[in-house]
Protein backbone atom coordinates (compact mmCIF):
# COMPACT_ATOMS: atom_id res chain seq x y z
CA UNK A 1 0.00 0.00 0.00
CA UNK A 2 2.76 2.27 0.28
CA UNK A 3 6.02 3.35 -1.40
CA UNK A 4 9.01 2.50 1.18
CA UNK A 5 10.58 5.19 2.80
CA UNK A 6 14.43 5.85 2.15
CA UNK A 7 16.17 6.12 5.66
CA UNK A 8 19.01 8.14 5.52
CA UNK A 9 22.27 7.18 7.17
CA UNK A 10 23.60 9.14 10.47
CA UNK A 11 24.74 12.38 9.85
CA UNK A 12 28.43 12.72 9.14
CA UNK A 13 30.78 13.88 12.04
CA UNK A 14 33.61 14.00 9.38
CA UNK A 15 35.12 15.94 6.55
CA UNK A 16 38.04 16.43 4.69
CA UNK A 17 41.37 18.00 5.67
CA UNK A 18 43.03 19.47 2.48
CA UNK A 19 46.67 19.51 2.23
CA UNK A 20 49.10 19.75 -1.26
CA UNK A 21 49.80 16.56 -2.56
CA UNK A 22 46.80 14.61 -1.17
CA UNK A 23 45.16 11.67 -3.18
CA UNK A 24 40.83 11.84 -3.44
CA UNK A 25 38.97 9.21 -4.44
CA UNK A 26 34.90 9.44 -4.95
CA UNK A 27 34.24 8.39 -1.29
CA UNK A 28 36.46 11.69 -0.60
CA UNK A 29 34.83 14.07 -2.94
CA UNK A 30 31.74 13.48 -1.50
CA UNK A 31 32.50 13.64 2.17
CA UNK A 32 31.83 17.44 1.98
CA UNK A 33 28.40 17.30 0.52
CA UNK A 34 27.33 14.96 2.81
CA UNK A 35 28.68 16.73 6.14
CA UNK A 36 27.08 19.87 4.64
CA UNK A 37 23.62 18.16 3.82
CA UNK A 38 23.72 16.46 7.24
CA UNK A 39 23.94 19.88 8.84
CA UNK A 40 21.61 21.53 7.00
CA UNK A 41 18.96 18.23 7.93
CA UNK A 42 20.32 18.52 11.41
CA UNK A 43 19.16 22.00 11.80
CA UNK A 44 15.62 21.43 10.36
CA UNK A 45 14.67 18.21 11.95
CA UNK A 46 15.63 20.30 15.51
CA UNK A 47 14.96 24.01 14.83
CA UNK A 48 11.90 23.52 12.96
CA UNK A 49 10.31 19.76 13.28
CA UNK A 50 8.37 18.21 10.76
CA UNK A 51 5.54 19.32 8.61
CA UNK A 52 4.46 21.48 5.91
CA UNK A 53 6.57 24.63 5.39
CA UNK A 54 3.55 25.77 2.49
CA UNK A 55 1.20 24.09 -0.16
CA UNK A 56 0.34 20.84 -0.28
CA UNK A 57 -3.43 21.51 0.29
CA UNK A 58 -5.51 18.60 -1.00
CA UNK A 59 -8.47 18.93 -2.48
CA UNK A 60 -10.89 17.10 -4.60
CA UNK A 61 -9.58 16.68 -8.64
CA UNK A 62 -10.64 19.27 -10.95
CA UNK A 63 -12.06 16.78 -13.01
CA UNK A 64 -15.58 16.01 -12.46
CA UNK A 65 -15.79 12.73 -14.11
CA UNK A 66 -12.93 11.78 -11.04
CA UNK A 67 -13.48 13.72 -8.19
CA UNK A 68 -15.20 11.25 -6.61
CA UNK A 69 -12.01 8.56 -6.54
CA UNK A 70 -9.28 10.62 -7.45
CA UNK A 71 -7.47 13.87 -5.15
CA UNK A 72 -4.81 16.30 -6.44
CA UNK A 73 -2.08 17.88 -4.33
CA UNK A 74 -0.98 21.22 -4.49
CA UNK A 75 2.56 22.14 -5.33
CA UNK A 76 4.76 22.71 -2.34
CA UNK A 77 7.71 22.84 0.72
CA UNK A 78 7.95 20.81 4.02
CA UNK A 79 10.31 18.65 5.64
CA UNK A 80 10.52 15.11 6.80
CA UNK A 81 11.41 13.75 10.11
CA UNK A 82 15.11 13.12 9.30
CA UNK A 83 15.65 16.55 8.16
CA UNK A 84 15.29 15.90 4.95
CA UNK A 85 13.43 19.12 2.20
CA UNK A 86 10.27 18.02 0.38
CA UNK A 87 9.89 19.99 -2.91
CA UNK A 88 7.23 19.70 -5.47
CA UNK A 89 6.81 22.29 -7.93
CA UNK A 90 3.86 20.32 -9.85
CA UNK A 91 0.48 19.28 -8.86
CA UNK A 92 0.49 15.89 -7.98
CA UNK A 93 -2.56 13.20 -8.22
CA UNK A 94 -3.38 9.90 -6.24
CA UNK A 95 -5.94 7.86 -6.39
CA UNK A 96 -8.18 7.52 -3.39
CA UNK A 97 -8.77 3.58 -1.80
CA UNK A 98 -11.86 2.02 -1.18
CA UNK A 99 -11.45 2.68 2.70
CA UNK A 100 -10.77 6.14 4.41
CA UNK A 101 -7.14 6.43 4.47
CA UNK A 102 -4.64 9.58 5.39
CA UNK A 103 -2.64 10.68 2.52
CA UNK A 104 1.49 10.98 3.61
CA UNK A 105 3.92 12.38 1.56
CA UNK A 106 7.78 11.08 1.51
CA UNK A 107 11.27 12.42 0.32
CA UNK A 108 12.53 9.89 -2.48
CA UNK A 109 16.13 10.35 -4.33
CA UNK A 110 16.50 9.02 -7.59
CA UNK A 111 19.64 8.30 -9.69
CA UNK A 112 19.56 10.00 -13.51
CA UNK A 113 22.01 10.56 -16.41
CA UNK A 114 23.50 6.86 -16.97
CA UNK A 115 27.35 7.35 -18.48
CA UNK A 116 29.97 4.84 -18.52
CA UNK A 117 32.98 4.79 -16.26
CA UNK A 118 36.33 6.24 -17.86
CA UNK A 119 38.60 3.51 -18.67
CA UNK A 120 40.90 3.75 -15.64
CA UNK A 121 37.88 2.17 -13.73
CA UNK A 122 38.32 -1.67 -12.19
CA UNK A 123 37.09 -4.57 -14.22
CA UNK A 124 34.12 -5.17 -11.63
CA UNK A 125 32.49 -2.05 -11.78
CA UNK A 126 29.29 -1.73 -13.90
CA UNK A 127 28.70 -0.71 -17.15
CA UNK A 128 27.22 2.62 -15.98
CA UNK A 129 26.95 4.69 -13.64
CA UNK A 130 24.13 7.44 -12.67
CA UNK A 131 25.50 10.68 -12.94
CA UNK A 132 23.35 12.88 -10.82
CA UNK A 133 20.34 12.67 -7.73
CA UNK A 134 17.38 13.78 -8.39
CA UNK A 135 15.36 14.73 -5.23
CA UNK A 136 11.56 14.31 -5.62
CA UNK A 137 8.68 13.86 -3.08
CA UNK A 138 5.75 10.74 -3.54
CA UNK A 139 2.75 9.90 -2.33
CA UNK A 140 1.27 7.12 -0.56
CA UNK A 141 -1.87 6.06 1.46
CA UNK A 142 -1.66 4.80 5.14
CA UNK A 143 -4.23 3.46 7.66
CA UNK A 144 -3.24 6.06 10.13
CA UNK A 145 -0.59 8.98 10.98
CA UNK A 146 2.46 8.33 12.69
CA UNK A 147 4.66 6.47 10.70
CA UNK A 148 8.36 7.54 10.61
CA UNK A 149 9.41 9.68 7.24
CA UNK A 150 6.36 10.26 6.31
CA UNK A 151 4.45 13.26 6.13
CA UNK A 152 0.31 13.10 6.81
CA UNK A 153 -1.68 15.97 4.62
CA UNK A 154 -5.15 14.58 5.06
CA UNK A 155 -7.63 12.26 5.65
CA UNK A 156 -9.77 11.49 2.71
CA UNK A 157 -12.78 9.50 1.94
CA UNK A 158 -14.23 8.25 -1.54
CA UNK A 159 -17.29 10.26 -2.52
CA UNK A 160 -20.56 8.66 -2.26
CA UNK A 161 -23.21 8.73 -5.35
CA UNK A 162 -20.89 10.57 -7.86
CA UNK A 163 -19.78 13.53 -5.10
CA UNK A 164 -16.44 14.98 -4.48
CA UNK A 165 -13.83 12.70 -2.33
CA UNK A 166 -14.51 13.97 1.35
CA UNK A 167 -10.86 15.53 2.37
CA UNK A 168 -10.08 16.38 6.38
CA UNK A 169 -6.90 18.33 6.77
CA UNK A 170 -4.93 17.38 9.29
CA UNK A 171 -3.10 20.39 11.32
CA UNK A 172 0.63 20.72 10.56
CA UNK A 173 2.38 21.03 13.66
CA UNK A 174 6.82 21.19 13.05
CA UNK A 175 7.87 23.13 9.80
CA UNK A 176 4.28 25.21 9.72
CA UNK A 177 5.54 27.14 12.91
CA UNK A 178 5.69 29.78 10.42
CA UNK A 179 2.14 30.94 11.16
CA UNK A 180 -0.38 32.84 9.30
CA UNK A 181 -1.40 36.30 10.19
CA UNK A 182 -4.19 38.80 10.07
CA UNK A 183 -1.99 41.45 7.38
CA UNK A 184 -4.72 43.93 6.14
CA UNK A 185 -8.10 45.15 6.74
CA UNK A 186 -10.24 47.57 4.93
CA UNK A 187 -10.71 49.33 7.79
CA UNK A 188 -8.10 51.63 10.48
CA UNK A 189 -8.60 50.27 13.87
CA UNK A 190 -10.02 52.44 16.59
CA UNK A 191 -10.43 55.28 13.47
CA UNK A 192 -13.58 56.92 11.73
CA UNK A 193 -14.28 55.00 9.01
CA UNK A 194 -16.53 55.35 5.76
CA UNK A 195 -17.99 52.80 4.10
CA UNK A 196 -17.89 52.00 0.50
CA UNK A 197 -21.35 51.19 -1.44
CA UNK A 198 -21.72 47.57 -0.92
CA UNK A 199 -20.95 47.97 3.40
CA UNK A 200 -18.03 45.12 3.12
CA UNK A 201 -15.38 44.69 5.80
CA UNK A 202 -12.31 42.38 4.12
CA UNK A 203 -9.54 40.66 6.28
CA UNK A 204 -6.46 39.41 3.98
CA UNK A 205 -4.16 37.03 5.47
CA UNK A 206 -0.22 37.02 4.86
CA UNK A 207 -1.08 33.52 3.65
CA UNK A 208 -4.15 32.18 1.61
CA UNK A 209 -6.67 30.36 3.67
CA UNK A 210 -7.47 26.17 2.72
CA UNK A 211 -9.22 26.76 -0.34
CA UNK A 212 -12.06 24.17 1.24
CA UNK A 213 -11.86 24.09 5.52
CA UNK A 214 -10.93 27.79 6.26
CA UNK A 215 -13.47 28.19 8.69
CA UNK A 216 -14.55 31.11 7.61
CA UNK A 217 -18.84 32.10 8.63
CA UNK A 218 -21.68 33.63 10.56
CA UNK A 219 -19.95 32.11 13.72
CA UNK A 220 -16.61 32.97 13.43
CA UNK A 221 -16.26 36.41 11.71
CA UNK A 222 -18.81 38.32 13.60
CA UNK A 223 -19.81 42.21 13.16
CA UNK A 224 -21.83 43.37 16.21
CA UNK A 225 -22.65 47.43 16.01
CA UNK A 226 -22.85 49.70 19.22
CA UNK A 227 -25.17 52.52 18.49
CA UNK A 228 -29.10 52.90 18.67
CA UNK A 229 -29.83 49.99 17.28
CA UNK A 230 -26.89 47.48 19.44
CA UNK A 231 -26.44 44.32 18.61
CA UNK A 232 -24.52 41.34 16.14
CA UNK A 233 -25.59 40.65 12.58
CA UNK A 234 -26.16 38.39 10.77
CA UNK A 235 -25.29 39.20 7.42
CA UNK A 236 -27.89 37.98 4.26
CA UNK A 237 -25.49 36.63 2.92
CA UNK A 238 -22.81 34.81 5.09
CA UNK A 239 -19.15 35.77 5.49
CA UNK A 240 -16.95 33.95 3.07
CA UNK A 241 -13.43 33.26 1.79
CA UNK A 242 -12.98 35.31 -1.61
CA UNK A 243 -10.23 33.33 -3.46
CA UNK A 244 -9.99 35.49 -6.01
CA UNK A 245 -9.53 38.94 -3.70
CA UNK A 246 -7.77 36.53 -1.32
CA UNK A 247 -9.81 37.90 1.54
CA UNK A 248 -12.42 37.20 3.92
CA UNK A 249 -15.43 39.07 3.31
CA UNK A 250 -18.23 40.07 5.62
CA UNK A 251 -20.98 42.11 2.95
CA UNK A 252 -23.99 44.38 4.69
CA UNK A 253 -22.50 46.53 7.57
CA UNK A 254 -26.03 47.93 9.11
CA UNK A 255 -24.93 50.64 10.70
CA UNK A 256 -25.26 54.30 11.00
CA UNK A 257 -23.36 57.22 10.81
CA UNK A 258 -21.75 57.08 14.68
CA UNK A 259 -21.90 54.08 15.32
CA UNK A 260 -19.21 52.09 16.74
CA UNK A 261 -18.80 48.28 14.88
CA UNK A 262 -16.74 45.96 16.36
CA UNK A 263 -15.29 42.97 14.22
CA UNK A 264 -14.28 39.68 15.90
CA UNK A 265 -12.62 36.91 14.11
CA UNK A 266 -12.57 33.41 15.65
CA UNK A 267 -9.11 32.18 14.24
CA UNK A 268 -8.63 29.18 16.55
CA UNK A 269 -11.31 27.86 13.85
CA UNK A 270 -9.99 29.74 10.45
CA UNK A 271 -7.34 27.32 9.43
CA UNK A 272 -4.82 28.43 6.31
CA UNK A 273 -4.13 26.55 3.76
CA UNK A 274 -1.89 24.46 5.77
CA UNK A 275 -4.63 23.42 7.70
CA UNK A 276 -3.32 25.54 11.04
CA UNK A 277 -5.65 27.87 12.95
CA UNK A 278 -4.22 31.63 11.97
CA UNK A 279 -2.00 33.29 14.81
CA UNK A 280 -4.94 36.07 15.47
CA UNK A 281 -4.10 37.69 18.70
CA UNK A 282 -4.74 41.76 17.63
CA UNK A 283 -1.56 42.97 20.27
CA UNK A 284 -1.73 46.75 20.80
CA UNK A 285 -3.89 46.99 17.34
CA UNK A 286 -1.27 46.56 15.33
CA UNK A 287 -0.57 44.34 11.96
CA UNK A 288 0.40 41.89 10.98
CA UNK A 289 -1.47 39.80 13.92
CA UNK A 290 -0.15 37.42 16.52
CA UNK A 291 1.69 36.48 19.45
CA UNK A 292 3.46 33.14 18.39
CA UNK A 293 1.03 30.58 19.14
CA UNK A 294 -2.23 29.26 16.66
CA UNK A 295 -5.40 30.78 16.94
CA UNK A 296 -6.46 33.28 19.48
CA UNK A 297 -9.35 36.37 18.91
CA UNK A 298 -8.73 38.83 16.52
CA UNK A 299 -10.65 41.95 17.66
CA UNK A 300 -10.94 45.72 16.33
CA UNK A 301 -13.08 48.82 16.14
CA UNK A 302 -14.20 51.37 13.96
CA UNK A 303 -16.63 54.47 13.99
CA UNK A 304 -18.63 54.82 10.87
CA UNK A 305 -18.23 58.21 9.44
CA UNK A 306 -20.57 60.79 7.13
CA UNK A 307 -21.12 59.52 4.13
CA UNK A 308 -21.21 55.96 4.95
Amino acid sequence: MTDKVDVPPPEPTQRNRYFTGKFMTARDFEADPDYLYGLHRRHNRLLHGAGVVTGFTVTPHDDPTCRSEWVKVSPGVGIDDYGRDLVSDAVLSKQVPVQKSVLCLGYRRSGIEPVPPVSTAPASSPPSEMNRWQDGVFLTWEADVGKKGLVPLARVQRGQSGGPCTVEPIARGGAARSLTRVGETNWSHGKTVHLDAERRLSVRFTRPLHPEHNGVSAHTFRVRVIGKETGTLWPSRPPHWDSREQAAVFSGVRAEVGDWVHVSLLCDFILDENGVPVDGNHLGGLLPSGNGAAGGTFESWFQVGGGA
